[in-house]
């Protein structure tokens, strides 16, 4: 029991001498940019990190790997990508080889994988054979042509020449237990050869080349006080030739050495903090200047070679949220030696720049919040005054402490006069303070007593013997002559007041000593002398509407600049008169301001409620910053602000920032620009590529969706960059891109000349990335598609052509059977009747000769009438043929006692009739009548019509006597009508037999 009490007292009193230490030790306020899984970053718990040649920074999680460009995280462990996809998650190791423009990548399990620097692809994943359940993978370095990989039983080895493993490395002789062999670090020495930290052993040293053991370190020389046989060896750093910084889990070791490896081991070299001698150190490593960095025992020191003078960064409180620094894993200095942190909750960034805000918000040590900064006061002793919505702060600067006073009430204002005595002031009135004691104003005052309960929230020091304040409550202006003791007040409502409103927001005195009083709807100037008053209501040229609002100003370049809440920055000439206009359009951070400062440099600082803004008024240029680049939050207060020594502090909502315009510097850093993605979609198809050597891209003709996306890398300051492109043969304009992506949709066929390049926050531009776009024509614009066109015109033309040459032939054609009929038919039977005549006369025998003549006449008027008929194309269906027929055939059939018949189809009486098909149709169906009624001496004569499959059929019967048909000879009028019916594709039939009459067939084939 004594041994315990003992034991705990030892604990008490070490606990003591280490929080007496760490008080003595110097503390450095940084801030700390944090990427979480809000930003991207796949998990949290960053195990490895490292920068490429590109600038681009890699990162191994707990749940895999990503890339990030500073603006974006571009994950290879939930990628749905094949490409994009890793052996594993819980990344270990990354190392850039050059050689052979890879990155290898350890994942806790299965193997090892390659990605092409230059494509971002993953192109080989090699698993390590026989690997047991148990076998993982935890640390890598690259040696010659060799990986060396260590894990949880011992080092493997992966021969990237050959892509093969090879066989292990030897084990020292003594044996240790089954997890003795987990080796956490390797580490390349300046002689060629590789040490290898086994937690259960210690340190063995291999020949690089031969892989025999060299020599050896035992736990028990590193003083493995823990008694478990067991050293887990976090990290190593070689900040010198022959030395080692060696951090376990048991604290920081130092090895120094020789070539031939005699070692000199100090178990305790952190003097100047002992507890990293014995707590857990996570993560070691040293800067090109030898500076140790060490992360461990929930801290975050930077120390000399020797490991002295330590001083220990930290960030600045806000609220109780998670100190990042209390769990660094991992330090990495890039290229331009701004410090990544591997944390516990994320991906941490230091810039090198030292920031000019230094946000005050919270006391981790007392609890007190800063809620709602309304006024600030400071004299430049390090003490600051925050007065809040609900009692005034103290805050000691040296050592980050807070005290508050006063609590319940709000601080409107804060100043000291002109005998260094502090004034506060409330909504019930003015007070003194010291040192947390608070006294009506009154008591030292007396000639206050008519005004004690007035709120003040702004004042001037014109003398000794002027004070000028503003009141909070529509009382205008107090006129105070400490030296009279004497208190006037201007403006309460007073008809008499040279003030047009009590509202008073804010004062200012610009350099001839004019008084200006900014109010809600309008600015006054009153001369020094109080005596006359100017009156100023400047107006938005555009709609006419009066600027309202106004809550401070600052002389700048003979203007003056007053915040417009609403409206921005509103400036007057040096007659008062509206110059222009500065707002959110023209990239103030946010049209509601409240504060103005003019620093000096044509540089002038304005507070919102949405971030500051710093403007460069003769470049016109604006820069914005936010919570996120170190203010103590986004919002800030209406008059809550002083300028002390150069510093600005400025108040708001959650505390206030302590400025230092003198740390506004240039980012003079060349961003880099690269393609980070080239995404084209088709119906069937998705490309997804990167390719940072590519410079022609081609864009098929079925895309849905085509897009360029560009990765910048800002070394200083990573995301704060602009992408400007433009397109030769859309104008020289340049454009900026949204969320750094280039559209490619809604371009004509062609070829396009892209020109991209990313400008830094100063200015500094990239070098210029020069693309050539190749978006291929539709099928209906290719060139063979219009020769198509062409051709198919030409030959549509040239049906058209021979249509109507054939339709001019085929008239032709009826034209000279129209002739050869006329002269056949009419001519003959005019011809005999002119005979006729020409007998009639000679033989004087009119009688006989007049019936012939008559009877030729109407033959012939008979054959003209057909004629006509045939030509009318209004008379076109079966029907009207059939007609025509039976006035023919009716009267001539009755003459010669034949019976006559004709029976047509419905279906066939509409059917129409080509002009040819039906004058053929007629004169065959004439002549098959005519020959039944002379030769075949029957009774009737019957004809039907009809359509078969819709072609007309058709044909003409008699009961006569008939003929044998393989017998009798075909006389003309057979042999013409096989001819008429071949003219218009019509199969001729004739059945007959003696005594059987005859029958004709037509039909439409």
């Amino acid at each position: 029991m004594i041994f315990r009490l003992l034991s705990y007292c030892l604990l008490i009193i070490y606990a003591c001498n280490l929080c007496s230490n760490a008080q003595s030790n110097q503390s450095k306020l940084l801030h700390l940019h944090k990427y979480t899984q809000s930003e991207g970053l796949p998990s949290y718990n960053i195990r490895t990190i490292i920068q490429d040649t590109k600038g681009f920074i890699w990162a191994g999680t707990q749940d895999g790997l990503s890339r990030f460009d500073g603006n974006r995280f571009l994950n290879y462990s939930k990628s749905s990508l094949l490409k994009n996809k890793i052996c594993g998650v819980d990344v270990r190791a990354i190392i850039e080889d050059t050689a052979h423009q890879l990155l290898w990548v350890l994942p806790a399990e299965v193997g090892v994988n390659a990605i092409n620097i230059n494509t971002s692809e993953v192109v080989l994943t090699a698993p390590i054979p026989n690997a047991g359940p148990e076998d993982w993978n935890i640390s890598m370095i690259k040696h010659n042509d060799l990986l060396w990989i260590g894990t949880s039983t011992g080092v493997k080895i992966y021969n990237i020449l050959t892509k093969s493993y090879e066989s292990s490395l030897p084990l020292p002789a003594r044996k240790v237990t089954p997890t003795g062999y987990e080796t956490r670090s390797l580490f390349n020495d300046e002689f060629g050869n590789v040490w290898a930290c086994y937690s259960g052993y210690g340190i063995v040293i291999y020949h690089g080349k031969l892989r025999t053991i060299i020599s050896e370190i035992p736990l028990r020389d590193l003083n493995e006080h823990a008694g478990r046989n067991d050293m887990r060896f976090y990290s190593v750093t070689n900040p010198a030739p022959g030395q080692l910084i060696v951090g376990t889990d048991q604290g920081l070791r130092t090895i120094n050495y020789d070539r031939s490896y005699h070692f000199a081991i100090n178990n305790s070299p952190c003097k100047s903090f002992p507890a990293f001698n014995n707590e857990s150190i996570e993560f070691v490593t040293h800067t090109a200047s030898n500076e140790i960095y060490i992360a461990g025992f929930g801290k975050l020191g930077k120390f000399s070679l020797s490991l002295e003078n330590p001083i220990f960064l930290e960030e600045p409180a806000r609220t109780t949220e998670t100190d990042w620094l209390k769990a660094v894993q991992y330090l990495f200095f890039d290229k331009e030696k701004n410090l990544w942190l591997g944390c516990q909750e994320g991906l941490g960034f230091i810039s090198i720049r030292n920031n000019p805000f230094t946000p005050y918000s919270f006391d981790k040590h007392t609890n007190i919040q800063l809620e709602h900064v309304r006024s600030l006061f400071t004299s430049g002793n390090g003490i600051i005054l925050a007065g809040l919505r609900n009692g005034l702060v103290e805050i000691d600067q040296s050592t980050n402490t807070f005290r508050k006073f006063d609590p319940g009430h709000l601080i409107h204002h804060i100043f000291q006069d002109h005998k260094g005595i502090i004034h506060i002031s409330r909504p019930d009135g003015m007070f003194t303070y010291n040192n947390g004691s608070i006294a009506s104003i009154v008591a030292t005052y007396p000639e206050f007593a008519p005004y004690k309960s007035l709120s003040i929230n702004s004042h001037l020091l014109i003398s000794d013997s002027l004070v000028v304040l503003g009141t909070e409550s529509s009382n205008g202006v107090l006129i105070w002559n400490p030296v009279k003791k004497s208190v006037k007040s201007i403006g309460n409502g007073e008809s008499s007041s040279i003030l047009s409103s009590g509202i008073v927001n804010n004062i200012y005195r610009d350099t001839k000593g004019n008084i200006w009083v900014l109010s809600d709807n309008l600015i006054q100037v009153l001369s020094p002398d109080f005596k006359k008053s100017l009156l100023i209501k400047p107006f938005e040229k555009e709609t006419n509407q009066p600027y309202k609002l106004f809550f401070d100003m600052s002389e700048v370049d003979g203007q003056f600049w007053i915040t417009s809440y609403g409206s921005g920055v509103v400036i007057l000439d040096s007659a008062y008169k509206l110059y222009k206009t500065i707002s959110s359009i023209d990239g103030l951070s946010n049209d509601g301001v409240y504060q103005i400062f003019n620093i000096g440099r044509n540089q002038v600082l304005v507070t919102s409620n949405n971030g500051l803004s710093l403007i460069e008024s003769k470049k016109n240029k604006i820069s914005r910053f936010f919570a996120k680049n170190g203010l103590h939050s986004n919002g800030f207060e209406e008059v809550a602000g002083l300028i002390k020594d150069g510093i600005i502090y400025a108040g708001g909502i959650n505390g206030f920032t302590l400025i230092q315009p003198g740390l506004f510097t240039k980012n003079a850093s060349q961003p880099q620009l690269y393609i980070n993605q080239i995404l084209i979609k088709t119906k069937g198809k998705i490309i997804d590529t990167t390719d940072f050597r590519i410079s022609r891209i081609e864009i098929p003709n079925n895309s849905t969706e085509a897009s360029i996306n560009f990765s910048v890398i800002n070394p200083i300051d990573p995301g704060n960059t602009s992408i400007l492109y433009y397109i030769k043969e859309r104008g020289k304009i340049w454009s900026t891109l949204n969320n750094n992506t280039l559209p490619l949709i809604g371009f004509e066929h062609g070829i396009y000349h892209l020109k991209v390049k990313a400008i830094n926050e100063d200015g500094f531009e990239s070098d210029t990335l020069e693309f050539t776009l190749i978006f291929l024509p539709k099928w209906y614009e290719t060139w063979w598609f219009w020769t198509l066109i062409g051709l198919s015109v030409l030959a549509i033309i040239y049906a058209l052509f021979r249509l109507r040459i054939n339709q001019l032939k085929k008239e032709q054609r009826i034209r000279t059977k129209l002739a050869s009929d006329l002269h056949d038919d009419l001519g003959s039977t005019m011809n005999s009747v002119k005979v006729y005549a020409n007998l009639a006369i000679m033989e004087k025998q009119a009688g006989k000769y007049l019936p012939l003549i008559k009877q030729g006449a109407q033959e012939a008027i008979t054959g003209i009438r057909d004629i006509i008929w045939v030509l009318d194309d209004s008379k076109d269906t079966m029907e009207h043929l059939f007609s025509r027929i039976s006035t023919f055939a009716s009267p001539l059939c009755e003459a010669n006692q034949i019976r006559y018949q004709l029976q047509l189809t419905d279906n066939a009486r509409s059917h129409k009739l080509k002009q040819e098909e039906r004058r053929n149709l007629y004169m065959m169906l004439k002549e098959a009548v005519n020959n039944a009624i002379k030769y075949s001496g029957g009774q009737t004569i019957a004809i039907e019509a009809t359509l078969q499959k819709g072609k007309p059929a058709i044909q003409i019967k008699d009961d006569g006597k008939g003929f044998a048909t393989g017998t009798a000879s075909e006389g003309n009028g057979l042999k013409n009508m096989q001819r008429r019916a071949k003219e218009i594709k019509y199969q001729f039939g004739i059945e007959s037999s003696p005594g059987n009459g005859a029958t004709i067939h037509l039909e439409k084939i």
